[in-house]
This record gives C-alpha cells, sequence and structure tokens, in this order.
C-alpha cells in the first residue's frame, strides 16, 4: 500500500521535472502518483499539462477531464481543457470549454483571449473582436491580445480600426515587427504607399531577414518604377549619360576633407530639421575620426531629439487609440516639431485632427441648435450627454461653461473651464473667459453679501416678503449658498410660527408658500416665464404691484408675446400712473 508521502514526493518530482522542461520525467511521476490515489484531480490536472507540452492531446484530454470529473469549480482546468481541445483543432469544444471557465471565473482575460482565438479559427471575427477586447478590458497592456484585436480588424477588413489598434499595439511594445509589417499591408490596402514604404522599412530595421517585408517593398519600387512617365525617364538617360566618368582615383577623398564636408552637410540637414540624415553624416565622421569633439556632442543631442520624437510620436498613438485626440495632436505636433519632413508623423496629426472635428461636429449639430434658440436647459442636457461621450474633449467643457454663464450659474462655469484647461491648457478663449467670470464673481460677491445681510435684516423686522425677494438674488447667484438656504429655512420656519404677524401687509401663510415655491423654481430655471408670470400675478393680490411689474416686464422679455403679460402689465401701468 502506497503511503500519502510517496504519493505526495512522486506529484512533486513531477512539477520538479515540469518546471526543468523534463515533460516525459514529468508524465511518468505523475502517472505514478495516480496509480496510487486517483481521486486526486492535482494529479490528473498535472498530468493534462505535461501532455499539452509533449503534444499528447488525446491524453491531455482524458486527464482534464478525469480532473474536472473530480473537481467541476476549477476555472484552470477547463481554460487548460480547452486549450488541448484547441490545438486539436475541436473549436467547437474548444469554445464550449472557455465559456465554462468563464462562467467560473468571469475576469479572466486569457481565457477571453483564447474563446476569441477559437471563435477567429471559425472566421467567426464578430465574436473574436468581442472576446478580444474583453480581455484588454482585464488587461489593458497586454500587447499579444492587442495585436490578436488588431489583426481580426484587418481580416475583416475594418481597416481603420485595425491601423487604429495597431497603433495601439506599438505604443505598448515599438519593437513588435508584426504590427509595423502588419500596418504596411494596411498603407497598402488604403493606396497610402509613403506610408507602407516607411512601415515595411521599419520592419526590415527590425528584422532584416522579414522575407514579406522585402518583397513588399521590391513590388512598391517596381509599381513606383512602372508609373513613371516617358518623358521622366528621358530626362533622367540624358543627364546620366552627360555625366563625366570620374576614375577611382579622382573618387578618393583626404579624410579631413571628407569630414569636413559631412560636418558641414550634418549641419545643413540640422538646419533644415532633416535630423536622420544629420546622424547618418555624423556617424561617417565618427568611422573616420571617432574621437571628433564636436561629431560626437552634436551626434549625442541630434539622436536625443530623435529619440524624443520617436517617444512622443509612440505617445500620441496611445492617445490617438483611446480617443484622447487632443493630446494626441499635441505629441505628435511636438514629434514633428523635431522632424518637420516626418510623412508619418504628419499623417497621424491630420487624421487626428480630421477624427477630432468630425467628433465635434458630429455632437455640435445636436446642442447648438438648443443654443441658438436659448434652451439653455435642453443645451446643457445635450452636452452633459456629449461629455459622457467623449469625456476627454476640451470644447465640449468649454461650451459647458459657457451656457452656465448664460444661466448665470457661475461656480458651475468656473468648474467646467477649469477642467478645460486641465484637458488642453492652452486654449486661449477658456483662459480669457474663466479670468473674465472669476473678475465678476468677485463683483457679484459683494453684492450677494449686501443682499444676504438686506436679508437678514428684514427677516428681524418681520418682513418676510421683501427678505425672500433679496434671497432670491443670492439663490439666483449662488444656488447653494449654504448660509443662504439656512436663512430661508429659518423664514419658513417663523412664518409658520408667528403666522400672519409681521411688520408687512396681512398675507396668507399659502400665499408665502406659493413665492417661495416659486422662487425655488426659478433658481433652477431662470428662464421659465410661466413662473414669472404666476409670481406677478400673486404679487398683484398682495398689492406689491413694482414687484409684479417686474414680473411681467421679465414674462415680455422671455416671451415677447404673452398677451395676458401684456394686458396685466398695461393695466398696472394705468393704476400707478406710469
Amino acid at each position: 500500500m502506497r503511503t500519502k508521502i510517496s504519493l505526495e514526493k512522486h506529484y512533486n518530482k513531477g512539477i520538479m521535472h515540469y518546471e526543468k522542461g523534463q515533460y516525459d520525467l514529468a508524465i511518468e511521476c505523475f502517472k505514478k502518483a495516480i496509480k496510487g490515489d486517483s481521486s486526486n484531480h492535482q494529479f490528473h490536472y498535472n498530468l493534462g499539462l505535461a501532455c499539452v507540452k509533449k503534444e499528447e492531446y488525446d491524453l491531455a484530454i482524458k486527464s482534464f477531464l478525469e480532473a474536472v470529473a473530480l473537481n467541476p469549480n476549477d476555472a484552470d482546468i477547463f481554460h487548460n481543457l480547452g486549450i488541448a481541445y484547441s490545438k486539436k483543432c475541436e473549436f467547437y469544444k474548444a469554445i464550449q470549454t472557455y465559456k465554462k471557465a468563464l462562467k467560473i471565473k468571469p475576469d479572466d482575460p486569457d481565457s477571453y483571449d483564447n474563446l476569441g482565438i477559437a471563435y477567429f479559427s471559425l472566421k467567426n471575427y464578430e465574436e473574436a473582436i468581442s472576446n478580444f477586447k474583453k480581455s484588454l478590458e482585464f488587461n489593458s497592456q497586454n500587447p499579444s491580445v492587442a495585436y490578436n484585436l488588431a489583426f481580426a480588424y484587418y481580416i475583416s477588413k475594418q481597416y481603420d480600426l485595425a491601423e487604429k489598434t495597431f497603433f495601439y499595439v506599438i505604443s505598448i511594445n515599438n519593437d513588435d515587427i508584426e504590427a509595423h509589417f502588419n500596418l504596411g499591408n494596411i498603407y497598402l490596402k488604403q493606396n497610402k504607399t509613403d506610408l507602407a514604404i516607411e512601415s515595411f522599412k521599419k520592419t526590415l530595421l527590425l528584422n532584416p531577414n522579414h522575407k514579406e517585408a522585402k518583397n513588399a517593398l521590391i513590388m512598391l519600387n517596381n509599381a513606383i518604377n512602372t508609373s513613371t512617365s516617358a518623358e521622366t525617364l528621358h530626362v533622367k538617360q540624358e543627364i546620366t549619360e552627360a555625366e563625366p566618368v570620374i576614375t577611382e582615383e579622382k573618387q578618393v577623398q583626404n579624410p579631413e576633407t571628407a569630414v569636413s564636408n559631412y560636418f558641414s552637410n550634418a549641419l545643413d540637414y540640422i538646419k533644415n530639421k532633416e535630423l536622420d540624415f544629420a546622424v547618418e553624416e555624423l556617424k561617417k565622421i565618427l568611422i573616420l575620426k571617432d574621437d571628433h569633439l564636436e561629431a560626437n556632442e552634436l551626434f549625442q543631442k541630434v539622436s536625443g531629439l530623435l529619440n524624443d520624437a520617436e517617444h512622443l510620436f509612440n505617445q500620441g498613438l496611445y492617445y490617438y487609440s483611446n480617443n484622447n485626440y487632443v493630446k494626441a495632436i499635441s505629441c505628435f505636433k511636438k514629434a514633428l516639431s523635431i522632424k518637420s519632413h516626418d510623412i508619418k508623423i504628419e499623417e497621424m496629426l491630420n487624421k487626428t485632427t480630421e477624427c477630432r472635428n468630425d467628433l465635434i461636429k458630429k455632437q455640435r449639430e445636436i446642442y447648438q441648435k438648443y443654443i441658438d434658440n436659448e434652451q439653455y436647459d435642453l443645451a446643457i442636457s445635450a452636452l452633459k450627454q456629449a461629455i459622457a461621450e467623449n469625456p476627454l474633449e476640451p470644447e465640449n467643457h468649454f461650451t459647458l461653461g459657457k451656457v452656465y454663464i448664460k444661466q448665470k450659474e457661475y461656480y458651475e462655469s468656473i468648474a467646467c473651464l477649469r477642467e478645460t484647461l486641465y484637458l488642453d491648457p492652452d486654449h486661449k478663449e477658456a483662459q480669457k473667459t474663466l479670468f473674465e467670470v472669476v473678475q465678476m464673481m468677485n463683483t457679484y460677491d459683494n453684492e450677494i453679501k449686501d443682499y444676504f445681510k438686506l436679508a437678514l435684516i428684514y427677516t428681524q423686522k418681520q418682513d418676510y416678503i421683501n427678505a425672500l425677494n433679496v434671497l432670491g438674488k443670492v439663490l439666483q447667484v449662488k444656488v447653494n449658498d449654504p448660509e443662504a438656504k439656512s436663512l430661508l429655512v429659518k423664514i419658513m420656519a417663523l412664518i409658520n410660527t408667528t403666522g400672519t404677524n409681521y411688520n408687512c401687509r396681512a398675507v396668507d401663510n399659502n400665499v408665502i408658500r406659493e413665492i417661495i415655491k416659486h422662487k425655488e423654481q426659478l433658481v433652477k430655471n431662470p428662464y421659465n416665464y410661466d413662473v414669472y408670470y404666476k409670481l406677478g400675478m400673486i404679487y398683484c393680490q398682495i398689492q406689491k404691484h413694482s414687484v409684479a411689474i417686474n414680473c411681467f416686464r421679465k414674462v415680455l422679455k422671455l416671451k415677447p408675446d404673452h398677451e395676458e403679460a401684456k394686458k396685466s402689465l398695461y393695466f398696472l401701468m394705468r393704476m400707478m400712473n406710469v
């Protein structure tokens, strides 16, 4: 009879052999452990893993199924069973198995990735893309999964999304050879020959033996040469034939002269911001004279600038792939300021700017009509929806800030303008508007303090109608002012306590409550002309005629064709002989 200790000894030896890559010995040890105790799911599971490494998939599947029968709640067993099925090209079984793994462990990025691969193998690209995206939600920095997603977009002919996702792959790992190569293929599909050539050259820079990239470049060069006009060819031929033949002896240059010429060329290239060519000239100098102080210093500086440009470009790709167009544009512009002749950077800058403008235009079509019609509440709702869809676009925050100014909601406006400047620190209009609002708020703050003091005085005199009127002016500007709200509650309590016993006209408590209710409505929406009209009628009843006149005037300012307000205003003005 085998003891538990001896079984564990076999199992542990199996693990040791597995970790060393000695899979035959590992399989032998796991089988011995199973022979002694077939009820231990770990023994079967690890036997399955070793069999997968040895490509003995039938035995691996049998072992995983034994493990599942003993422990049906282990997601890892289902995950690796799915891998074994996939290795045998039994993709339908693999899909069902991965789904079981995800039912147990729904946040496993690897199972989503493998499920996507299984769907991809069945040419179900829609489901493949869905699962690759789900995998990235749990592990966004996995370049392998990002590559799978990009390739699925490419195969399903969604070239714009494929391009964007390959950019994301490169932003994570700039040395991904196949990502650069497939970008070249995308540019071929889009007839962007210059960019395709750039991508294939980058591929060969990373892997000089990449056969497909070599063939693609040969094909492109042949195509370019073939498309050259006969007239151009003729001119080239004449120039070539007219040039004198230089003997080998005349081609030999004095090293000092060569160094001087190369250095002069490098300076010219730097002046024209053609830094790649400058580096090549400086390299030639250092081959001839490695202790050339100025060339060494210049080489370090130029190489540093090129690295900065590359870093900025990759950073821009990362922002672009995450729809942060403003920061992407900023990075591409900085990169272009270093490498002003770089076609790839210029192309991405134009593409990102176009994407941003299209999105702004699409969202503006919704909210602008509300702003034009002074329907500011609807404009605010539409802008908030636009911000929810595209939170990194500063223009939406800026426009919302301007609408809040129209609503006299200055604190909300300041918050929006500050968010605008956080997203785009160079936004000149936001800087100017924020300064103006803050200046205006300083003036308002002084007025509000005076109004609040006046409200306190009216309250002490038990003139609650005037106290409420003045307090309303405070709350129109500072909606959530705690002191004003506290005083409002106090006045309400005093009205309930004292009834009609105060130094103003005897007004029914219900009328007071109606005034307060309408005032609160106007705080929320100062453009509601119906509420102003109702307030005007109430003030007429309690003989506050001047206040009523102001209310009716406000109605007619908001709605000039309001007949009832016209009649009421005419009647009051005649009565007061105004």
